[in-house]
């Protein structure tokens, strides 16, 4: 009889762990774009870092990151597991995905790490990426469907909307 009750209270407990725990998974609520001007990134490049302006005088890609209201940056998936409910795709299979990718090309060229330590490596923007997925996109909506959502495909069809951002503001000029 004993053993039935502890039985009932286990499986009473799960059921509503379950229920607790789809309730606490908070949707995000839009996604940041940012965008970074090279000459401009590299003028204070972050301690310990260098930076070399390595590509045509554009504008690239900073990042795509989820966040909640009010402007939130949505936590990475190993500091909040509740930000999403499904088990996001790794960084590492993320990594491996992209290195045999044709999008990997596009990325290299305009989602570039600036501070890469070998110039135009394709392992340091590889590493870069990898910790983009893994602060930003394995809380993203399709977390555990890179190749649906694949945080780098929608971020870099919304580049060419911005092809005249630097016609319209004052950059300062590649210095070589």
């Amino acid at each position: 009889m004993q053993k039935r009750q502890i039985l009932v209270v286990v499986v009473v407990l799960a059921g509503v762990s379950l229920v607790v725990s789809d309730e606490d998974v908070k949707p995000l609520d839009f996604y940041k774009y940012s965008l970074q001007w090279p000459p401009s990134a590299c003028m204070q490049p972050p301690p310990g870092k260098k930076c070399e302006v390595r590509h045509e005088a554009r504008f690239t890609i900073h990042g795509y990151w989820p966040q909640y209201n009010k402007d939130t940056p949505v936590p990475p998936y190993c500091d909040d597991l509740r930000c999403t409910n499904t088990k996001p795709t790794s960084a590492n299979d993320v990594v491996k995905i992209l290195k045999d990718s044709p999008l990997k090309k596009e990325l290299m060229k305009d989602w570039p790490n600036l501070y890469a330590r070998q110039i135009k490596k394709e392992e340091d923007n590889l590493e870069f990426w990898k910790y983009e997925w893994r602060k930003h996109g394995m809380c993203s909506d399709d977390a555990n469907k890179p190749s649906k959502y694949f945080i780098f495909r929608d971020t870099l069809t919304l580049l060419p909307n911005f092809k005249n951002l630097r016609r319209d503001t004052k950059c300062p000029e590649v210095q070589h």
